[in-house]
């Protein structure tokens, strides 16, 4: 029997854990020092206001005691988070505030 060794670089496994409201309270606390008293899941895939606009999917949306946060896994440098931030930002803005 070997032993398996899980790292949190697969979005998958990321989304799976972080889905549990008692490890992301853990994660918001230790990597952002946040003690987060209410967390709502949002719907992760950004709502298209016509056709011809782009899909987005964030890991994690959130609300933290009524603050919107998105948790996103990058694990491969794609040089395009910048824009892939402003992307997901502006689609939430429209959407949730």
């Amino acid at each position: 029997m070997t032993n398996s060794i899980y790292i949190l670089d697969n979005d998958y496994l990321f989304k799976k854990i972080f889905r549990n409201e008692l490890y992301l309270k853990k994660l918001l606390l230790d990597f952002f020092d946040v003690k987060a008293r209410k967390i709502v899941y949002l719907n992760t895939e950004l709502i298209k206001s016509n056709k011809n606009d782009k899909v987005g999917i964030v890991d994690l949306l959130l609300d933290v005691d009524g603050e919107i946060v998105i948790l996103e896994l990058q694990n491969i440098n794609r040089h395009n988070f910048k824009e892939r931030l402003l992307f997901y930002s502006s689609s939430i803005i429209a959407n949730y505030c």
